[in-house]
């Protein structure tokens, strides 16, 4: 619950770093998310001799382009959350976990049950209104979807914990970000160190990435995955919260048809999930 609520607020951090530019923030991101998962696997006493079997034999190649993949995400994300797109930040997340059933399909040979096929194809119905109406803003949802849909392929494929796979993936980013940073300095476009504020906000930023992924790391060792699918959900529902309450987002009325649409194209692929979780379990012993 902790992992999926803040996820959802992020906005409302992502916001207040408004006066940099999004390139920057992505940028420092990478950087302190390096620290601070850093910091976390010597906390927790995970160590690092666990780097050079997980970069061997080309196991690298996928924690690359999925250190790629999510600078992508993370800057589309910070993107649209500063230029008053939460909304549509928000459908990006929505359409996730169906987009996420189509790739298990063509990736993993994973079957689509009549819940999956019914829910996804709900959802696609409801993405082609609203794009029917808001074409125009429609690709920000897409992006972030698709190119969240592709991390986790390529993490599945890596098979390495939360927190260790954050701290390889913002470790291969950390170079390039270093010198964007330090381009961006000697342009006088930088704003790291110009108030305690902004530069404590760059600063706390890799540890509001890495904290919630530990979160979810710890429960999905215990609950069911059934559960985790339902739970996922409070994420983007904050989202779409706080883009229409809080920043006061407008939209048209092709969301408010096409929205229901989401969301129950997400009704019928949980209502899958959990009748799958029922079954695999069995029945109750006496």
């Amino acid at each position: 619950m902790a992992a999926y609520v803040l996820w959802g607020v992020f906005p409302l951090f992502w916001a207040l770093l408004g006066a940099a530019n999004p390139i920057e923030t992505l940028a420092e991101r990478f950087v302190w998310s390096a620290v601070w998962t850093a910091l976390c696997l010597v906390v927790l006493r995970q160590g690092f001799g666990w780097v050079r079997p997980a970069l061997a034999g080309g196991q690298w190649v996928p924690l690359l382009l999925a250190s790629i993949v999510i600078a992508v995400n993370w800057g589309m994300f910070i993107f649209a959350v500063q230029t008053g797109h939460t909304v549509e930040s928000s459908l990006g997340y929505f359409i996730n976990p169906l987009l996420n059933l189509v790739f298990g399909r063509i990736f993993f040979s994973e079957r689509l049950d009549r819940w999956g096929w019914g829910g996804a194809l709900t959802a696609l119905v409801g993405v082609v209104v609203i794009s029917w109406g808001s074409w125009h803003t429609v690709w920000i949802s897409l992006l972030l979807a698709t190119s969240f849909g592709i991390y986790g392929v390529l993490k599945k494929k890596a098979q390495l914990p939360a927190l260790q796979g954050l701290f390889l993936e913002s470790v291969f980013m950390t170079p390039l970000a270093l010198v964007v940073l330090v381009v961006m300095g000697v342009m006088g476009l930088g704003h790291f160190g110009l108030g305690w504020s902004i530069t404590a906000l760059f600063v706390v930023s890799g540890l509001v990435t890495a904290v919630p992924l530990w979160l979810f790391a710890q429960a999905a060792r215990g609950l069911p995955l059934g559960l985790l699918g339902m739970l996922q959900f409070i994420g983007p529902t904050l989202q779409l919260l706080i883009g229409l309450l809080v920043f006061h987002q407008q939209i048209s009325w092709v969301w408010w048809v096409g929205l229901p649409l989401v969301w129950l194209g997400c009704a019928l692929y949980l209502v899958g999930v959990l009748g799958r979780g029922r079954r695999s379990r069995g029945p109750a012993r006496g």
